[in-house]
């Protein structure tokens, strides 16, 4: 038997940067609570590089 999810909370490690999955997280939960029933969903678009070095404070992205 299989277990059904809550769409709500099915994807919330949408990038495999654990600082960037909470800005997102916090983000979509603030339009959740703000929006309420109308809030429909939210989608990540885009592609970002991250510095590998943890001495790096910097991100770049591009679209």
């Amino acid at each position: 038997m299989s277990q059904s999810k809550d769409p709500r909370t099915a994807v919330r490690q949408p990038t495999p940067y654990a600082d960037l999955n909470a800005v997102l997280v916090h983000l979509v939960d603030g339009a959740r609570t703000l929006l309420g029933d109308n809030f429909v969903g939210a989608y990540l678009q885009g592609r970002s590089r991250w510095a590998t070095s943890p001495n790096t404070a910097t991100a770049t992205s591009s679209s």
